[in-house]
């Protein structure tokens, strides 16, 4: 049930960004022979997703005529081990190729911007949390970015492509739960860490112009409420820390995500108090990027 409520959630804020945010994009053809993925040809690792067409949508893409949409990526679990493989198929769901090698064990795929770079991650059994890999997108030139399985799920790159913004576990505090936010270099180096907030900081995404970061931190607002989490937004080094929502009871922000212009950022969020008083309430909701006109787009409900 959370596999099928991820994507429904997903083609939702998708729509809805759609629908506030007008600007056109368009496909610029290229003719080297390199395989070329899409960059936004990732999607969710779901180990029982079927890959068809509509997967496009799940990434935003317009599946009617689009040059972009010339592979998909996607993490696949391998028949009879205990480990996935990083996937190319094409839309028709025809064409699928394994990539990595059997020693391992990729998820979280995702395209670099020029399509011509997969980030994937490796994920311990015992923590849960993964190791980094950047690769050519035909398989080739495997490289370690991350060891000791510190990271999370959420890697993305930069809209130049030169930098990888990822959450990995404080370095400094055993806890699973305190996470701060890192930049590196695709090749590995210039490893920055940008926030040191006692909270836990994840779900960072650069804006489209890439001169802005969007993140959630925990926040405290009351002795009686824990562990909300706040959208906030920084500068490339981490700097000028603005929280941009504000809410009085608790809150669970998720599925982060800025419009194509950059100007608004929708995100999912959860206002299930779980002290009591009242029942679940996801909703989709929308926020100028400096914080004002929070709007909510869809009822208090079940989503």
């Amino acid at each position: 049930m959370k596999k099928i409520f991820i994507i429904i959630l997903t083609i939702i804020v998708l729509t809805f960004a759609a629908a506030f945010d007008w600007q056109t994009t368009t496909a610029q053809s290229d003719t080297n022979t390199e395989s070329i993925l899409s960059p936004e040809a990732g999607i969710p690792s779901e180990t029982n997703l079927e890959i068809t067409p509509k997967a496009c949508l799940l990434d935003g893409l317009d599946v009617s005529g689009s040059s972009t949409c010339e592979l998909f990526v996607f993490s696949s679990p391998r028949g009879g081990q205990a480990s996935n493989d990083i996937v190319v198929v094409k839309p028709d769901g025809t064409g699928s190729i394994g990539l990595l090698p059997p020693q391992y064990n990729g998820e979280i795929p995702v395209v670099s911007p020029d399509g011509r770079k997969i980030l994937f991650g490796s994920r311990s059994s015992s923590t849960n949390l993964y190791n980094l890999y950047i690769m050519n997108s035909d398989g080739t030139d495997i490289v370690q970015l991350s060891s000791s399985f510190q990271d999370f799920p959420d890697p993305h790159f930069s809209p130049s492509g030169t930098k990888i913004l990822f959450t990995r576990r404080d370095p400094s505090i055993t806890s699973y739960l305190l996470s701060q936010i890192f930049t590196m270099n695709v090749d590995g180096t210039e490893l920055t860490q940008l926030t040191f907030a006692t909270k836990p900081s994840d779900s960072a995404i650069f804006n489209p112009a890439g001169n802005k970061i969007a993140f959630r931190r925990g926040v405290d607002i009351g002795a009686s409420v824990q562990n909300p989490y706040e959208i906030h937004s920084m500068n490339l080094d981490g700097s000028n820390v603005v929280r941009l929502t504000n809410s009085t009871e608790y809150q669970d922000v998720e599925n982060i995500s800025y419009t194509p212009s950059g100007n608004s950022i929708v995100f999912h969020s959860d206002n299930d108090n779980p002290f009591g008083g009242g029942g679940n309430d996801f909703r989709i909701e929308i926020i100028s990027s400096d914080g004002t006109n929070r709007t909510r787009l869809t009822a208090p409900g079940f989503l």
